[in-house]
């Protein structure tokens, strides 16, 4: 089974706002498929976050951008 993270786990990871995580048209716009129940996001997949991690990584290099 996939490790879940929570909003707030995510939020610190990403150091962007719960409630911008919470943004269906930001998710789509980066890529981040949330897990729903009852309409409400509650938390999203360890993995997901990694590979949106790395997906910045690669796109913005360390010392790319000064």
């Amino acid at each position: 089974m996939d490790e879940t993270l929570s909003v707030l786990e995510v939020a610190r990871r990403l150091r962007r706002s719960p409630v911008l995580l919470r943004d269906p048209r930001w998710r789509r716009r980066v890529g981040l498929p949330a897990i729903r129940v009852n309409g409400r996001t509650i938390g999203f997949l360890a993995r997901d976050v990694e590979a949106l991690l790395q997906r910045a990584r690669e796109r913005f290099p360390a010392g790319s951008v000064s």
